[in-house]
């Protein structure tokens, strides 16, 4: 579903594109050659794809923007419903005394002498001069926000929320001196102590608009180093990890993103020297065929071997423009070469690479994924290349 309507045909997920408030619209997926012969330097020429991977460098680890935007607009809300109410106490009371004056007695915080009963015109007209100044900004400033809310323009919502933030702030310090007033001067309590509640509404904005902008300002700083490396050959990781290296910085992964995305993502917003690479380009299944003396000897026939690139997928990953059934690596190894892997898991959208590395499995006690794999390559930590072979039998019994 995108935007309560359904993703259908061509149409691989949701994104929200700038200017856009909530996640309606679905992000076409370009037609990209789909054979297990795939030549990525043709797909990267490829306009589409270019702007698919615009958008989906825009929106990967973003999903919880969509809360952002929920948070923010619950707060805008909660900020004009308290500021109506607060403007509904502040005129019931004197409505009130207008319609029974023996009964109800009005605000006395202009008051100025203590068996006066009237109220001094210049000082109401500073109460309203100063309360409606901070009320009538933070109530358009929210509305505002609510109508033009979009994340390309976050540093100047950030901004926006630190000024309600700050009107609010000086909103409490006088609504405080005015609570103070009625209770020193022992006001009758449906006006010290409504007024004493509004204070606590207040303070609970303030701590929420604070909160609300370091979320802003959290998301914007991590939005900001929010880039993502593709290489597309093993020379180009290399040259990722050593720079990473050279310059003390950490390096994520990133594969067909099956894991909860605070296990995929960089986790340091004030962190400058966090890169991510993701291994989408870097695909590929070579198989060639085995034979040595033992083999024939032996009348084993002939032993296939398969060079797997990490990023390829070992069945569909839908998040991924490059994927497809036909270059998976099941079906490259079953439809092409007649072979199959000892065991997969319950889903194939995984890398081999982050199949392999994070010790999967299927849900079999006979059969073993790992006995297929021969030799891994990797890429250390200092960007040199490490070759680690099975041991045989005899090496390992």
């Amino acid at each position: 579903m995108c935007g309560g309507k359904k993703c259908g045909g061509n149409c691989c997920r949701c994104y929200c594109p700038p200017g856009s408030r909530r996640c309606c619209h679905c992000r076409i997926k370009p037609e990209i050659p789909e054979d297990d012969s795939l030549d990525i330097d043709s797909v990267i020429n490829n306009k589409e794809y270019d702007k698919w991977l615009n958008n989906s460098q825009l929106q990967e680890g973003r999903s919880w923007f969509y809360w952002l935007t929920f948070y923010v607009d619950l707060y805008c809300w909660l900020l004009i419903a308290g500021n109506a109410l607060g403007i509904f106490i502040a005129h019931l009371i004197p409505i009130m005394h207008l319609i029974d004056p023996e009964h109800v007695d009005s605000w006395n915080s202009c008051v100025l002498l203590s068996d006066s009963s009237h109220l001094v015109i210049p000082c109401v007209i500073v109460f309203h001069v100063m309360e409606g100044t901070c009320v009538i900004s933070v109530v358009a400033i929210c509305i505002y926000i609510l109508r033009k809310w979009d994340f390309a323009q976050l540093d100047l919502f950030e901004k926006l929320i630190g000024l309600t933030n700050i009107l609010t702030i000086a909103l409490f310090l006088f609504e405080g001196v005015v609570t103070w007033i009625t209770f020193i001067r022992d006001s009758v309590w449906y006006q010290s102590w409504p007024l004493f509640g509004l204070l606590w509404v207040i303070l609970a904005g303030i701590l929420l608009g604070w909160f609300i902008q370091y979320q802003v300002f959290a998301y914007r700083r991590l939005a900001s180093n929010f880039t993502i490396k593709y290489p597309k050959t093993e020379q180009e990781i290399v040259s990722y990890v050593r720079e990473a290296y050279v310059d003390r910085a950490k390096i994520r992964v990133i594969g067909s993103k099956h894991s909860a995305p605070a296990s995929i993502y960089v986790d340091h917003l004030f962190s400058d020297t966090e890169v991510m690479l993701s291994l989408d380009k870097y695909t590929g299944v070579r198989v060639y065929e085995l034979e040595d003396e033992e083999s024939k000897e032996a009348g084993a026939g002939v032993t296939h071997r398969a060079v797997v690139k990490g990023g390829t997928c070992l069945g569909l990953n839908r998040d991924n423009p490059l994927s497809s059934t036909d270059n998976g690596l099941v079906y490259i190894l079953q439809h092409k070469y007649g072979l199959s892997l000892p065991d997969t898991g319950g889903v194939v959208m995984q890398t081999a690479a982050g199949f392999t590395a994070m010790g999967c499995a299927g849900g079999t006690l006979y059969h073993d994924y790992y006995q297929c794999v021969h030799s891994l390559r990797i890429v250390d930590g200092r960007g040199n290349i490490q070759v680690f072979y099975r041991p045989t039998y005899e090496q390992d019994p």
